[in-house]
């Protein structure tokens, strides 16, 4: 390969400070959203914090009806098979109240696979960024 003349090197300069100034104006733009990314985290982080919650609720919620199935259990051993209407009204709620939170459960199962999944994801693609964003 021939040495370049003065004028090749010049336009090849030329080409690399056009290249440099497109690259400063990405790099603008991704700072900035980056900034946006880290309040989107920030935000993500709290609401976490909610669907925490949510799970401590429906935990109280299953140990709650627990409590009330061993209730309902007691009040059946003394019926001696012939369950008063209050027993059979009893059971009913309980059958009403399992129902509502196996579809709460469910939801709640669905969301949680879906964040941690999608949180995972962009945890290993930032890792993979951290791992090769070193500068040539």
């Amino acid at each position: 390969m021939s040495e370049p003349n003065h004028r090749e090197m010049h336009a090849e300069h030329k080409n690399w400070n056009a290249e440099h100034v497109h690259w400063l104006e990405d790099l603008d733009r991704w700072t900035k959203e980056h900034a946006q990314a880290r309040e989107s985290l920030t935000w993500i982080v709290e609401h976490l914090g909610d669907h925490e919650k949510n799970l401590t609720g429906h935990r109280e919620a299953m140990v709650a009806h627990e409590q009330g199935l061993a209730h309902h259990e007691h009040a059946m051993k003394e019926c001696d098979g012939h369950h008063s209407p209050a027993v059979v009204e009893s059971h009913e709620r309980s059958r009403q109240t399992h129902e509502a939170q196996k579809l709460f459960h469910d939801k709640l199962k669905a969301q949680h696979e879906a964040v941690i999944k999608k949180i995972e994801e962009l945890r290993a693609l930032i890792a993979s960024c951290c791992e090769s964003g070193k500068d040539e």
